[in-house]
Formats: C-alpha cells, structure tokens, sequence
C-alpha cells in the first residue's frame, strides 16, 4: 500500500468520476450542518459521555431522563449533578454529530461523498467508502485518526451552533456545502448586476439546444472528453447518450454542485482555461437531462480525433537523460540541461510531457518544454503567443522526485511532446520566472503557517499564465500583483489546494505589469494531523518535503 498512498486522493477521484465525486472536509460550512437527534438523552450517559447500556435503568433529573453506560452512573451524577449536566448536552450534541456525519466521511481520504456504494463497520461507527481503492488500501490505523478528526469537527461545529438538531434533513450537510470559495474578505464582491460574465471562446455567441446534438455533445467535447474518454485520465467514457446516461443517478447532482468537471480556482473568478461550467452551460445540462436525454437530430460530431494526444501529432519529441536517484529516501528536487539540438529557431504551442513512472515523478517544470503535474500533462498556450527555442538551445528542467524505501527509482524515459507554430509572424515570445521559497520551516504540528515567494519587473510586461505548485501540506494559495502605482489586484485564488487537479491559471486578460510590478505567491500549510494527506505531523518541514512555487509565464513590450 505503501507506494501509491500519496496518489490515493487522485485514484479515488479517477475512479468514481460523475458516481461518486468526493468533496474536501474544508467545502463544509459547520454552523450549517444539519444533525438529526439519533442519539436521544435517555440514551446517553451524562457521566461517561458514552451510549447508554439499555440493561441498565434510566434515571430523570430535573425533568430530563438519562442512561447509563456503567452501573455506577447514576450515582456519580446524583453526587455532583451541576458538574455533569453543564457538558451533557455539548457531548451528546458532538456524538450525534461524529455518528451522522461518519455516514458520509470516508476514513481514508477525509472527504465527504453525496452518496457512496460501501459502509464500514469499525469503532463503533458506520463509515462510508465511495470506491474499490479505499476499501482495499483502508488501514486499522485509519478508523481512529478520522475519528479524531471527526471529533475535533464536532466541537467547533458546536461551538457554532449550540445544540441544534435537524430531525427533518436529507444528509447532514444538506445547504452546507461552499465550492464556490469567494474572494478574500477584504475585497467586496461586485454587485450582481455589475458582474461581468465570462464565457469560453469556444462557446461565445452560440445558440446551444437541449439536445445531444444542438449543444450538449459539444460541452462535453469541451468540458468532460479530455479526460472521460478511452485511454483517458478517468474510467468511464462519456462520449455519447448512452455512455452519458450509464452514470445519470448522480449526474444532475453533481452539475448543480460544480464537483464536476473538478476546478479547485474561486469560481468568482475566470479564466481562459477554467473547467468549471457557466451557468448557461449548468442550465442547458440540466433541462437535457429533464427532458429525458434528447438526442436530438442527427449525430454530433467531435472536432478533435481523441484518440490521439490533445496535442496532436507532435513536431518533435525531447527527452531527458536517463537519471538514477540516489539512496536516500523521501523527496528531492533536480535541475537538467536538456539539449534540443534543433537546426533553426522554433516556437512552441503546445507540449505534452509523459514521466518514466508517475509514482517517482511528482512534479515537472521544463518551461518551453512544458509542464507536468498530478491531473494535468498537457500545455496549449494561448493564442499568439509561444515559446522560443533558438537553434541548438538547451532548456532548463525542474523535476521533483518522490523515492521510496525499498524502491530502486530510474528516471529513463521522460519525454516532452512539442508542437510548433507553421509562423512566427505576430506571435509574442512568453518568458518563465519561478517564485519560490527554498528556505522555510513548516512547525511540526502547525495548522495555518503561510509562506510566501515574490518576483519583481525589472522591465515594462504583460503577465499571461500562472502555475503554482505546493504538495500535500497545502491548504489554499493566491497570488497578487501590486504595481508601482501602489493598486493591488488578486490575479489567482485557489481557496482549497487539492494536488489531485493541478492547473495553470490562464488569465482571460493579459495583466499589465510594469516595470517594478511585485509579484507574490502566498500559500497556507497544514501540518497537524487534521491533514489526512498529511504523511507525518510530527516533524518539522523544510523544502523538498514540501514546496511553494509559482511558475509564471510573460511576455515583455
């Protein structure tokens, strides 16, 4: 199990797709959870704060009747009675509380799911898995850390809401759910009228239908195929009606959620590359399935061949020199000269990067080269712009490896897919600059430490893309521009990290930075054992254990 536990969290996304998306704990708002009042008092052991034992009697106190758990209770609340009442509702509200919502909260990832397909007996409690990976990777180990989470959930969602039960709700978090994560307190959010709607190039002044064939087939074309398609990322190909209405239990659901397609940035914001739908497209998605899946007349047609690279055939394929990683275990970074032996000067458009083996590979950074990343291979740039490599150019590679006991870890056979522009006539050379921390200490333990890494103009600019890049202690990242000027403007704002859907942050609009523009990324880190992706909370943890990078691609006037 070992080896691929950091890549559970992904496996478990990969493989439950529209079924069984999961959402991260942090998406669920305490003082709006709704717990139904199983747990009654007359059920309750006010003493040891346990459930009571029914061969025992009950006994009332001030009108209230209580259990026992233990053939002394009774004796020891009628002794001191002011000392026990004062925390028996607190206790009962959080056991109710650690018993509903462990129905909905797998052990193993931490994350809830709208509805899974495997309960679990253990610990006295009823817990829920949402695919094969957990039920066959679950450790004892698992049962009681998630409790304690679960506990430590409880008492700050009491403290929210005092004792409030909701006899009459669905699911515990019906109406507590935010994925939408907002923009920070300190900017007021624009009024709705004045709220600017953005929507894809692709999608612009079209006239969709609620059909298969009028508009449905060609969202999912742009939104879903990538990955839901044979030989992609995800399970199950969803690349006709059929294939469609296989998963439609928990389609609509999902859709009105926005848990699929998965896009971790603030839905407020927007993005040339954003996956998450409008909701021009969340509303004809939702009146297709009403109407019953119409197909529509004729077939949709895909624009693309997927059965071949999103990039196409490439131009050229570059490859990293065989490496072999020392000894030592855990993570380390390492920084190629990769030669590309080219006989003229080439711009690029689009790469695809493909690593030895994902379970060595964490990270890749080659900027012309391109990216790779957990959920993301592939780099389209945007439109006019491109990478320059002159002739006989080396390009510096940033890889970030992951070695594991036991394990002898060869790197030999990474490859870098580029396509290139037909003309370099208009097209604008994009630079890479990383911002980065390489000196930090994350406290063992530490619930909210934030880093940050800076990167200032020395020349007039225009910034086009983000990519940043933290590991599993991550909690949320943003990045900001402050110009001369003195004006600030939040470019980035990913209020919940998740490592499993990695992306670069296209920006609709070039951002103009001129020179002596300041540049910050700031990141949040947790470091308890809150942090189910945490592999050890007892530690300090400095760079290669953890990361904080922004990769940001410019161009300069």
């Amino acid at each position: 199990m070992k080896r691929f536990m950091w890549w559970s969290t992904l496996a478990l996304a990969l493989t439950t797709g529209f079924a069984f998306a999961q959402l991260p704990p942090e998406a669920v708002q305490l003082d709006k959870v709704k717990i139904a009042e199983k747990i009654k008092t007359n059920q309750f052991d006010p003493v040891t704060g346990e459930l009571a034992d029914e061969s025992l009697p009950t006994f009332e106190h001030n009108g209230v009747t209580y259990g026992q758990s233990k053939a002394m209770s009774k004796e020891k609340f009628e002794a001191n009675p002011d000392k026990y009442t004062s925390g028996a509702d607190k206790a009962r509200w959080e056991l109710n509380f650690t018993h509903s919502m462990s129905i909905i909260w797998c052990p193993v990832t931490d994350e809830i799911s709208p509805g899974g397909n495997t309960l679990w007996n253990e610990i006295g409690l009823t817990w829920e898995s949402c695919c094969q990976f957990c039920n066959d990777t679950k450790a004892p180990e698992d049962f009681p850390r998630a409790l304690k989470r679960l506990q430590v959930r409880a008492e700050d969602a009491f403290k929210l809401q005092g004792v409030h039960y909701v006899n009459d709700a669905t699911s515990p978090v019906q109406g507590a759910i935010d994925l939408g994560g907002g923009i920070p307190d300190e900017t007021p959010a624009p009024a709705a009228d004045d709220k600017p709607t953005f929507e894809p190039n692709w999608l612009k002044d079209k006239t969709l239908e609620p059909t298969w064939s009028g508009g449905i087939g060609e969202i999912v074309e742009n939104r879903c195929v990538s990955c839901h398609r044979p030989g992609g990322a995800a399970p199950m190909p969803l690349m006709s009606v059929g294939g469609i209405r296989k998963w439609s239990k928990n389609l609509k659901a999902h859709i009105e959620m926005g848990t699929m397609p998965p896009w971790p940035g603030d839905t407020t914001m927007s993005f040339a590359n954003g996956k998450n739908l409008t909701q021009k497209e969340k509303d004809l998605f939702i009146e297709w399935i009403a109407s019953g899946y119409a197909p529509g007349e004729g077939e949709y047609t895909f624009q693309k061949d997927w059965s071949k690279s999103p990039i196409g055939d490439p131009d050229a394929v570059v490859k990293l020199e065989e490496y072999t990683m020392a000894d030592e275990v855990g993570a380390h970074a390492k920084t190629f000269e990769v030669a590309t032996s080219f006989d003229e000067d080439k711009w690029v458009v689009a790469t695809e990067v493909t690593p030895t083996d994902t379970y060595l590979t964490m990270e890749i950074e080659g900027g012309a080269l391109g990216s790779y990343h957990s959920g993301n291979s592939t780099t389209v740039l945007p439109e006019g712009t491109g990478y320059l490599i002159k002739k006989g150019e080396s390009v510096k590679v940033h890889v970030f490896y992951m070695k594991e006991e036991g394990w002898e870890e060869i790197d030999s056979d990474t490859q870098f897919a580029l396509k290139f522009a037909d003309s370099s006539a208009g097209l604008k050379a994009l630079q890479t600059a990383r911002l980065g921390n390489d000196d930090f200490t994350i406290p063992a333990g530490a619930k909210d430490t934030t880093l940050t890494a800076s990167y200032t103009f020395e020349a007039d600019g225009e910034i086009v893309s983000f990519n940043p890049v933290v590991r599993m202690r991550g909690k949320s990242v943003t990045i900001t521009a402050k110009t001369p000027s003195g004006s600030e403007e939040t470019l980035v704002n990913i209020p919940r990290w998740d490592i499993n859907w990695h992306y670069n942050y296209e920006l609709v609009e070039a951002f103009k930075a001129p020179k002596g523009t300041v540049v910050t990324i700031s990141a949040k880190y947790d470091n308890s054992e809150m942090n189910a992706s945490n592999p050890d909370a007892s530690v300090d943890v400095k760079p290669g254990a953890e990361l904080l990078e922004g990769w940001m691609s410019y161009t300069l006037d």
